[in-house]
């Protein structure tokens, strides 16, 4: 025996499928063998932008015959030990079994923080040498990586409505993963596309150079790890759901709830499930949670899984064991690592630079930017530290840390009591007036003006919160201050109604006049602040400075230009 091969052998024993899961197959054997499971996924284009394969190959993963009409064979313990074909292309393929029956949740107070988390895929720095702008601002929210992602168009099409937190549920398992090799064989279809691109990079070359991004995308696949994915995020309306009297952290709990007895994990019968129950119920929507929050969308890689299903939602309760059971045999990327395309050119081509300047120059266009420095938070608020373009209050009975209204009819209530006109309250002397104003619990009164039958106030009283409920009247009563015993002058009332409204009040002698503002409590609206107002989140995105000049073509689901340009595909 050789005297190395003892040495293997132990070594096989204890990392036997990072040295042993392949070797040299006859043949026969591999023309017998079929590939291993998602040897096609690496080697494929890939747009940062859109976070999307784009399903032309960079690399050639379809060739497997070495020149001695041998190839690798990969044992794949998994399907009953096969022997399954590794591309030439290939390396490093190895099993790394990773999937408990859990899952991960997480909760996103703005489309922002959303955005941030859109390449959690991406396991390497995808941005490795490419040009790229830095970020402009601290005051600035600034995504380049999915920018115009499905999840990233999905938040921002929400924050132009209204204020909304997003909440994340996932799932997922991992079986194999491998990298493409350091000189890997190029697909026929892309060395035509290289050799054909221009050497120099101007206004008329650079079609070329567009034709290869919008073709290949920004990078190609260089290290996968397969397996299975399955994620739901869920948009909450953040303020409805205070005005509705529960949280978005609750939401968040109750549909992971929901989700995790779907992928068979034991909740029933738990404090948190019992405590679901109870809000589905009282939100007429019985022990479903999560159609009373029905506005998601999922993402779903590898496995046969139906159109979209939603595996955790699901009234087919056997459909997420099934889609689990086949991701052995129909894995997907659940992460990857990815290098740029430029990589592919030697670095004494020009085309190496150009090439790495118009990916960058797609990416930069492409970015979206909220900026905040501008944009100031409405009084009693102030402006969250760790996200520039949110505001925060302090949390009390009436109002949320999100700054939303918790009850319906809340507002702030001011009067302005200006004069009075012939009131008499004395038979020796002119009138020393006052007004007291009364509304429920509270209430405020002016400065006494003496001896005048037509005092001028113009005092502001600010009254505070106030709640405009059935059967309230806003009370104005008007004194006479004496020695002895103040003279009540006369009383009138008015209805609450929100705005700024004057009115006259009229006594048995004279009049008072005086206006009235009562401002909605946030997200709130309607004569008496009883309706649910939607309110954009803070400043809009847009499109990054440099991209004055550029191309526009649109992206599935195709949006409105005229309504939100930033969803679209621009290419410089």
């Amino acid at each position: 025996m050789p005297s190395g091969l003892p040495r293997l052998l132990i070594l096989c024993v204890f990392i036997r499928d990072v040295l042993c899961d392949c070797s040299m197959g006859s043949a026969n054997e591999c023309q017998a063998a079929s590939f291993v499971p998602g040897a096609n996924l690496a080697g494929e284009g890939y747009d940062v932008v859109t976070l999307h394969a784009t399903g032309a190959f960079v690399i050639d993963v379809n060739a497997w015959i070495k020149e001695d009409g041998t190839c690798t064979l990969c044992r794949n313990r998994l399907l009953s030990n096969a022997n399954q074909r590794l591309p030439l292309s290939l390396v490093d393929w190895r099993i790394k079994q990773a999937c408990e029956r859990s899952l991960s949740s997480r909760l996103f107070r703005s489309a922002a923080q959303l955005g941030g988390s859109v390449t959690s895929v991406i396991s390497n720095d995808w941005k490795a040498d490419l040009p790229l702008p830095p970020k402009p601002a601290i005051t600035t929210n600034f995504i380049m990586a999915g920018s115009k992602s499905k999840l990233m168009r999905f938040g921002i099409s929400r924050a132009k409505s209204d204020r909304y937190s997003f909440t994340s549920h996932e799932f997922q398992c991992r079986y194999y993963q491998y990298r493409v090799k350091e000189q890997p064989l190029l697909s026929v279809q892309f060395s035509h596309a290289l050799a054909n691109l221009p050497k120099a990079l101007t206004n008329d070359t650079k079609y070329h150079y567009q034709k290869m991004v919008s073709t290949y995308g920004t990078h190609f696949i260089r290290a996968v790890e397969l397996g299975g994915h399955f994620k739901d995020v869920t948009a909450i309306r953040t303020c409805e759901a205070a005005y509705k009297g529960y949280t978005p952290e609750e939401v968040k709990d109750c549909l992971e709830v929901e989700a995790s007895a779907q992928v068979g994990l034991s909740v029933k019968g738990s404090a948190r499930y019992q405590r679901c129950k109870d809000l589905a119920h009282s939100l007429k929507h019985h022990d479903s949670f999560h159609q009373a929050f029905s506005d998601r969308v999922t993402e779903v890689t590898g496995g046969s899984a139906r159109q979209r299903t939603d595996l955790f939602f699901s009234e087919d309760k056997t459909a997420f064991t099934r889609w689990a059971d086949s991701l052995p045999v129909h894995p997907g990327i659940v992460r990857n690592e990815l290098e740029p395309l430029h990589h592919l050119l030697p670095r004494s081509d020009p085309r190496h630079a150009n090439l790495a300047r118009y990916i960058s120059d797609y990416i930069a266009a492409n970015a979206l930017s909220q900026n905040c420095g501008g944009s100031t938070c409405p009084s009693g608020s102030y402006a969250d530290r760790r996200d520039p373009c949110s505001c925060l209050c302090r949390d009390d009975s009436q109002v949320s840390r999100q700054c939303c209204s918790k009850e319906k009819c809340l507002g702030q209530l001011r009067v302005r009591v200006k004069e009075g006109h012939d009131l008499w309250g004395d038979y020796f002397s002119a009138t020393d007036g006052y007004v007291i104003i009364k509304y429920g619990q509270i209430q405020a009164r002016t400065t006494v003006k003496q001896s005048t039958n037509n005092p001028i106030w113009n005092d502001n009283l600010i009254l505070g919160l106030a709640k405009a409920e059935s059967g309230h009247q806003l009370t104005v009563e008007v004194w006479d201050q004496d020695i002895i015993k103040d003279d009540h002058l006369g009383t009138c009332q008015e209805p609450l109604i929100s705005g700024t409204h004057s009115y006259i009040c009229y006594l048995k002698y004279g009049s008072v006049t005086f206006d009235t503002s009562f401002t909605c409590g946030f997200h709130l609206g309607g004569p008496t602040c009883q309706s649910y107002m939607p309110s954009p989140d803070g400043p809009t995105f847009t499109t990054y400075p440099r991209t004055t000049s550029a191309t526009r073509l649109p992206i599935s689901p195709v949006p409105s230009p005229a309504e939100n340009p930033v969803l679209t595909i621009v290419f410089p």
